[in-house]
């Protein structure tokens, strides 16, 4: 039997799930929960979020920021970590979209209910991407012999 690549990327998901749920319990964790409705396409790190209705769980501790997010139509959900945090003197939980390169992106999250703001990082660049798909340009030298 062949093996199917979606049921692969499943488990393997169930397996980090797991593990950061086993690692978050092991720590000082603090978790929140929440939803947010995003008004445009937008990047959370490495995924790309559709216009729409999404819950997002967070554990926060010494080790590092963990939010799961995950789209309320679909139910695909991905993780993404923070680079870095900070005191938010913040009412409620909210994103901050910010936008690079023609590019909307998140580019923190507030959580009011525990005063903590994850920050993100900004998406690599177009260019970076169009210069990996086109072949390198080979310079021709000319010389005597």
């Amino acid at each position: 039997m062949k093996p199917n690549g979606s049921h692969f990327v499943v488990r393997s998901l169930a397996v980090v799930l797991l593990a950061v749920g086993l690692l978050s319990s092991l720590g000082n964790a603090e978790t929140a929960h929440g939803t947010f409705k995003l008004p445009v396409q937008a990047r959370w790190g490495t995924m790309l979020l559709a216009p729409g209705h999404y819950e997002f769980t967070t554990e926060t501790r010494n080790g590092g920021n963990v939010v799961t997010v995950r789209s309320i139509e679909s139910q695909q959900s991905g993780i993404v970590i923070s680079i870095a945090t900070s005191t938010a003197r913040v009412s409620g939980s909210g994103l901050k979209l910010s936008e690079s390169e023609g590019v909307k992106y998140v580019k923190a999250l507030y959580l009011g209910d525990i005063d903590l703001q994850l920050d993100f990082g900004t998406p690599k660049s177009k260019i970076a991407k169009v210069a990996k798909s086109q072949p390198p340009k080979m310079a021709s030298a000319a010389g005597s012999h």
